[in-house]
């Protein structure tokens, strides 16, 4: 998640109008859960992926319309037998994508971000809101979890980490951003090495500690939010 909004902030940032592609619901067996997202730019797919096949083509060609029109999509695709017809994939289920139009240098999605980006590197909790609506430009804000629950009914004492719901008289879709965990890794040895790029991508805030200073290396562990010399006691 960190890695999509630092994608979606730069290219905001820079001035460049952008599709955001997002798996909003899935139902029966399907490439990729609700929540899944691809960033797509006037010269194709950028970043990140809601499935590949026909759907993330399928999902690519909207995109592109979105850029042309300055306005979103939201598409249902059935990927079972009796679908084989519209896209061509039998998975056994369903897929609901919404895709995006953000314009270059918004200042909403771009807030968005970095409050997002801001939320997750201090371990707090939050929401990712989207107004799905299709005759105009995207929406994205963030909120923190007690300002997204006192707006949004759906999201008070929610089990689910993606949700798609109804408020205001338009659809809308909320991903929760929270850390999976901390994890502390005792050694900087060739163990720690090998799991420290895993905790990375499965979004683990990890530290590094090791009582000896030439394995108590930074750099050595690029995704760490700390690497300490200290003693184990």
């Amino acid at each position: 998640m960190e890695k999509f909004l630092e994608a979606l902030r730069g290219l905001l940032a820079d001035g460049d109008g952008v599709a955001l592609a997002t798996v909003v619901a899935r139902s029966g067996s399907a490439p990729r859960d609700a929540g899944a997202r691809m960033l797509v730019g006037r010269s194709g797919r950028l970043w990140g992926t809601v499935g590949g096949g026909l759907v993330e083509h399928e999902a690519e060609l909207l995109a592109m319309e979105t850029l042309r029109s300055g306005t979103s999509a939201l598409r249902e695709f059935c990927l079972r037998a009796e679908g084989l017809e519209r896209i061509g994939m039998v998975c056994g289920g369903d897929v609901t994508l919404a895709v995006q139009y953000l314009p270059g240098g918004a200042a909403g999605p771009l807030a968005a971000a970095d409050a997002a980006l801001r939320c997750l590197r201090a371990g707090g909790d939050g929401w990712l809101v989207s107004r799905l609506s299709t005759a105009e430009a995207g929406d994205l804000s963030f909120l923190e979890k007690e300002a997204a629950e006192i707006r949004f009914s759906a999201l008070r004492q929610q089990a689910a980490d993606e949700v798609l719901f109804e408020a205001e008289g338009k659809p809308w879709f909320a991903q929760r951003l929270i850390r999976s965990g901390a994890v502390y890794l005792f050694g900087g040895g060739h163990v720690a090495r090998e799991l420290a790029p895993l905790l990375a991508r499965l979004d683990f805030c990890f530290m590094v500690l090791d009582d000896r200073a030439e394995f108590a290396v930074p750099a050595d562990f690029p995704g760490a939010k700390e690497v300490l010399c200290a003693d184990f006691g």
